[in-house]
């Protein structure tokens, strides 16, 4: 008796271990395609019944086989397992789930998550890889691994009907952001775009007629393109205003480059105009972001007069955004003097359901 029960309690083990390896990436220990796609169901399908948003995120690693060509796949591998545990830790929550579905392809569940939320993990991510700062010598884009992000998102109040199958909402949903994937790799790579769905009033234009309610309008920046990467969220679009002009006042800082040797300078130069081009690009500021861009290539050219030209042509249009700011008088905007703190989840107008 106790032969057959120890054999019953290894069979148990095994079939455990075999349902494990079904549902998970041998490489990066993540739930594999086909668990996503049951994931992804189930989860649809409780969003639909709770009348829950549920926001889903789609990676693409940019470039990634110039980096095979470059490194070898040994470290492609490498690589690959280093952004999926860097994405398990933007993905905090127990119910997130993480899928690799594709090659470089890899995608985010967050339940319980608005879009808001959903952009604020798309921008942690990218954060988070800029930090990494993982080698990535042939990217076109950066000197260091970068991803693209195609956000879409179910939300309660108009994407979710009870008559419509989980099998159609899936398919919208995904659809969705992997035109949002297609629109970031197109304009540019190494940033996430939202996708919204059906079209419906938002926030601020259901609010429009309450006073100090009104988008601001800031001098440089498209007010329909911002509106609609952030979801018409007005208090996430004055956050993100105030940290662009507060964090990069001083974008040239001597006393921040005096213990550096010349190389660390340049890296770190780079790094902050790379972060300001996304910033803008975030925000509808296209003039800036056109700038941010153009300093990026006179620092490939090592082109001195240029790089000095349009740093202080940026500094000129940033203090013309601020001033822009300081005007809306019936708007609470205040530029601060410290550092803004960005949540990495937060609450969408009309819902309380915030991502700590």
């Amino acid at each position: 008796m106790r032969a057959r029960v120890k054999t019953q309690l290894e069979l148990a083990r095994l079939t455990r271990e075999l349902e494990l390896l079904n549902l998970t990436d041998p490489l990066t220990g993540l739930i594999n395609r086909r668990r996503y796609d049951e994931v992804l169901h189930n989860e649809l399908a409780r969003a639909r019944r709770s009348r829950e948003p549920l926001s889903l995120i789609l990676v693409d690693l940019d470039h990634f086989k110039l980096f095979n060509d470059q490194y070898g796949h040994a470290a492609g591998d490498e690589c690959l397992n280093k952004v999926a545990q860097l994405l398990q830790t933007c993905a905090r929550r127990p119910a997130d789930a993480v899928a690799r579905i594709g090659g470089e392809e890899l995608a985010l569940i967050l339940p319980h998550t608005p879009a808001a939320g959903g952009m604020e993990v798309g921008q942690a991510i990218l954060t988070a890889l800029e930090d990494a700062a993982l080698p990535h010598l042939r990217s076109r884009v950066a000197d260091h691994v970068t991803v693209s992000l195609g956000l879409a998102c179910l939300e309660p109040s108009g994407d979710i009907d009870t008559e419509t199958t989980v099998e159609a909402i899936a398919r919208d949903l995904v659809e969705r952001a992997a035109q949002a994937l297609t629109e970031a790799k197109d304009t540019g790579r190494a940033r996430f775009v939202y996708r919204s769905g059906r079209r419906r009033s938002s926030p601020t234009e259901g609010a429009s007629s309450e006073k100090g309610a009104r988008w601001p309008e800031i001098k440089g920046i498209d007010n329909n393109l911002s509106r609609h990467r952030l979801c018409g969220n007005r208090e996430l679009f004055i956050t993100l205003v105030a940290k662009l002009l507060d964090q990069f006042e001083d974008l040239v800082e001597p006393r921040k480059y005096v213990d550096m040797e010349e190389d660390e300078a340049t890296l770190h130069f780079a790094r902050r105009i790379y972060k300001l081009k996304g910033s803008a690009d975030t925000l509808g500021a296209t003039h800036l972001y056109s700038l941010a861009a153009g300093t990026e290539t006179a620092l490939r050219d090592a082109n001195d007069a240029r790089i000095a030209l349009l740093v202080r042509t940026i500094h000129e249009h940033m203090d013309e955004m601020r001033t822009s700011c300081e005007a809306l008088s019936p708007l609470p905007f205040q530029v601060p003097s410290t550092p803004t703190a960005f949540p990495l989840r937060s609450t969408i107008a009309g819902n309380n359901i915030a991502r700590p």
